[in-house]
Order: structure tokens, then C-alpha cells, then sequence
């Protein structure tokens, strides 16, 4: 299972925008917001997105992208 993550602090625009269009294209792929901005992430509600708070450790982001992936519906094939 393949995730997207994108930093909710990004010049121009949150990561919650391309998040969204990238999942209305792709409503079933895995998608986790990260920022170190803690204030920014409890500021803002997690547009149905898992949040990953930085700094990070390896176990932590391992974490957080074994739980979209076990939430994430199966593919038809």
C-alpha cells in the first residue's frame, strides 16, 4: 500500500488542499498530514487525515503509515 504525506505548512497553500484533490482522485489512497507547527495541526481539524507531528521518530512515521494502511479500503481487482 502506497501513502501520500504532505506537510500541512506549505508556501501558498496547507497540505490539506493537495490532499483533497489528490483524494478526490484517489478516494481510496492512504494520505497523512505532518507539521512541526503543533499550533498549526490544533488549530485546524485533520480534514479526515491522519496527523503526524514532527520531529519524528522512525517508529513513530512506521506508526502512523501502518495505521492509514490498515484503514485503508482494499482495491477491487
Amino acid at each position: 500500500m502506497i501513502a501520500q504525506i504532505f506537510d500541512a505548512v506549505m508556501p501558498g497553500m496547507g497540505g490539506a488542499a493537495p490532499a483533497k484533490r489528490l483524494r478526490s482522485r484517489l478516494p481510496d489512497l492512504p494520505v497523512v498530514l505532518a507539521s512541526g507547527c503543533s499550533h498549526v495541526l490544533a488549530r485546524e481539524d485533520d480534514h479526515g487525515f491522519a496527523l503526524l507531528h514532527e520531529p519524528c521518530s522512525a517508529e513513530q512515521l512506521s506508526g502512523i503509515l501502518r495505521k492509514v494502511a490498515d484503514t485503508a479500503q482494499p482495491r477491487p481487482d
